[in-house]
C-alpha cells in the first residue's frame, strides 16, 4: 500500500512539473498580436457514473461530487489557443441493493488529479462577452478510491479493495486518458480580469477494473461538470 502511494505521489509530481515546464515556455515565447496568457481557477459540481460493459445488465446511478481545477490558456493569435492545467475530480457511481445483494446502497468514490491538453475555439464578438468551445484528451491519476456502505460488515467508508467487501471490492487502474468535450463563455471585468463559466463532458477510455478474471467486466469513467471561476490575463 506504501509504496503503491508512493508511486501515484510520483506520478503526480512528475505531471506537475511538465505543466510548470509547458507554462514556462509559453511565457518566453515570442509574442504576436493575437496572442496571449492566461491563468486561473475554476469549481463546480460533477456528475459522474461507470459504464460497465462485458458483465451483465448493471443498473448503475451517478454521484454527485466537485472539481476544482487551476486552469492556463494560451491564444495564438485569432481564435484558437490552447488550455491546460492541473485539477482534482470526484468521479465514481452508486450500486443500489439490486445490483449487489447487499441492503443498502454501495458508493464507489474515486477521486482524480486530472491534466487536459485541450484546443480551444473562441468565437468574435464585438462585446464583453466571449463563448468558447473546446476539445482534446486528458490523463487522470487516481488519488484515492473508496466505497462506501453500511452493510457486509462495513460501516462507513473503507479502501477500494478491502476484503470484508467481497466481491463488491474494486481494483482500479492508477492512471486513466479519456477525452474531453465542451464550451464556456468569458464575461470581461475590464482590465485584465474576467469571469469564466464552463461546462464539459470527459469520457474516459481506459478500462479502469484492473483484475486477473479470465472475462472481466470493463468499466469507464465518464461525467459531466459544470464550473465558474476568475482568469487573469497576463501581459
Amino acid at each position: 500500500m506504501m509504496e503503491a502511494r508512493r508511486t501515484t505521489a510520483s506520478r503526480i509530481v512528475t505531471v506537475l512539473g511538465g505543466v510548470v515546464a509547458a507554462a514556462a515556455l509559453l511565457v518566453t515565447a515570442a509574442p504576436t498580436q493575437g496572442q496571449g496568457l492566461g491563468i486561473g481557477v475554476q469549481g463546480g459540481p460533477t456528475f459522474a457514473d461507470l459504464s460497465v460493459s462485458n458483465g451483465g445488465d448493471v443498473d448503475l446511478s451517478s454521484r454527485t461530487g466537485f472539481q476544482v481545477a487551476g486552469v492556463l490558456r494560451y491564444g495564438f493569435g485569432g481564435p484558437l489557443g490552447i488550455q491546460t492545467g492541473v485539477g482534482l475530480a470526484q468521479k465514481g457511481a452508486t450500486a443500489p441493493p439490486s445490483e449487489t445483494g447487499l441492503q443498502q446502497d454501495v458508493d464507489y468514490n474515486l477521486s482524480y488529479v486530472e491534466v487536459p491538453l485541450l484546443l480551444t475555439v473562441t468565437v468574435p464578438t464585438p462585446g464583453a462577452v466571449s463563448p468558447r468551445v473546446y476539445g482534446g484528451g486528458q490523463v487522470s491519476i487516481e488519488s484515492t478510491c473508496e466505497i462506501a456502505t453500511e452493510a457486509q460488515g462495513v460501516s462507513g467508508t473503507v479502501d477500494c479493495t478491502a476484503d470484508a467487501l467481497g466481491e463488491n471490492a474494486l481494483n482500479t487502474e492508477s492512471t486513466t486518458y479519456g477525452l474531453v468535450f465542451g464550451g464556456g463563455v468569458d464575461f470581461d471585468l475590464g482590465g485584465p480580469l474576467a469571469i469564466t463559466l464552463d461546462g464539459r463532458y470527459d469520457l474516459g477510455l481506459t478500462d479502469i477494473n484492473d483484475v486477473t478474471d479470465p472475462d472481466p467486466a470493463e468499466i469507464k469513467n465518464r461525467s459531466f461538470s459544470a464550473s465558474a471561476g476568475i482568469l487573469l490575463s497576463l501581459p
